[in-house]
């Protein structure tokens, strides 16, 4: 058992990777009790076209955020952007 979930994220700028998963919590990994296997997900340099990974925490999409949740209040109360 090496992180006690299948997948943990990891979003901090010093972990090097953006998650590990370990296969043994999804349901086809049952039966070795005595091993596990995990995989770590590196990122690639992003590149115009390229779908983001995380939101970047910067001025322009904090900008976004607050449109989006002053939007959300106004016209799909039960909606909730994270």
């Amino acid at each position: 058992n090496y992180q006690g979930n299948a997948v943990v994220n990891y979003t901090d700028a010093k972990t090097p990777y953006t998650r590990i998963i370990e296969h043994k919590h999804f349901e086809f990994g049952k039966g070795d009790e005595g091993k596990t296997i995990i995989t770590r997900e590196y990122p690639a340099d992003w590149k115009r076209g390229d779908e983001p990974y995380y939101p970047v925490n910067n001025q322009r999409n904090n900008g976004l955020y607050q449109q989006y949740t002053k939007l959300a209040g106004q016209k799909a109360p039960n909606v909730i952007f994270g």
